[in-house]
């Protein structure tokens, strides 16, 4: 499989490895990329689906929402991983005194899956749009699809540097057709503001599994691999965590996670995904 690194966020000026490219006259720029060499066999793999939910301050059935999606993490542990997506200016535009939840990574999803309404939620992103209601049927449909691919993810955080190693190991347990891209992104827990909640407001609202940035390119680094059943490839990305975000908030690293999603390059459909606390 080839190596394209491709960035289509302009705005990435911050990712590692910042390489621009002229391709059919637009510019773009890759995230940052791995160093891939052979991994080792996953003796316990967990079959992880991954679950997007768009979101936002203003977003009156929005917390109903968070408290299914609550009960589903109770439920399913580490084979569900939630991110958070605050999307839409008219639901996501923050209140005054509130921190701007809204990131580049999160306008660019919902303009390319075509959402125009709150809250929505995506399973491995080949379940359409779906109320918070209909997730458990489309995770129970998705756990019961034949696992494809399996992954263990670790970090390594330099308190005094702020540099992050990351390091997927991914196991192919089928043969693959076609190339497989990694994404990985960072979200926040535990970040207070002011949520509209039916016809009121809750001033001390508590968001967790926050989408933050995107390590790799929005859609994922191209994974180098033959696709073959037993396969075993390993990533090394290398990460500085910033200081603060976008909207000038202090990042807090004890309260971020790095989150990784395997998925079909041309389809985008995700077959595999794990999470891991950047402190550890």
């Amino acid at each position: 499989m080839k190596k394209i690194f491709l960035m289509i966020a302009a705005t990435a000026l911050f990712f590692a490895a910042c390489d621009k490219i002229e391709e059919d006259q637009y510019l773009i720029y890759s995230g940052s990329t791995a160093t891939w060499q052979d991994g080792s066999h996953i003796a316990s793999p967990v079959n992880s689906v991954f679950m997007e939910k768009y979101t936002g301050m203003r977003c009156s059935n929005c917390p109903q929402a968070d408290t299914v999606i609550a009960a589903l993490q109770a439920t399913y542990g580490n084979s569900l991983v939630v991110v958070a997506v605050h999307a839409l200016d008219a639901f996501a535009k923050p209140y005054s005194g509130n921190e701007d939840l809204r990131t580049e990574v999160g306008n660019a999803w919902v303009s390319n899956f075509g959402i125009t309404s709150l809250p929505k939620i995506l399973i491995n992103r080949n379940s359409g749009q779906l109320s918070a209601d209909a997730a458990a049927t489309a995770i129970e449909a998705e756990l019961a699809q034949p696992q494809m691919v399996a992954m263990e993810l670790t970090t390594s955080y330099n308190v005094s540097t702020r540099k992050v190693e990351i390091t997927p190991n991914i196991e192919f347990l089928q043969d693959v057709e076609g190339q497989l891209a990694l994404t990985l992104i960072v979200t926040e827990d535990s970040i207070v503001g002011k949520q509209l909640a039916g016809t009121t407001h809750i001033e001390n609202y508590v968001y967790n599994h926050v989408l933050r940035t995107a390590v790799t390119d929005l859609w994922g680094t191209d994974i180098e691999a033959e696709g073959r059943a037993g396969e075993c490839r390993k990533g090394t990305f290398k990460y500085t965590l910033p200081e603060a975000w976008d909207n000038g908030k202090e990042v807090a690293p004890a309260k971020c996670h790095i989150v990784a999603i395997v998925s079909d390059k041309e389809s985008k459909r995700i077959l595999q995904c794990a999470q891991s606390r950047l402190v550890q």
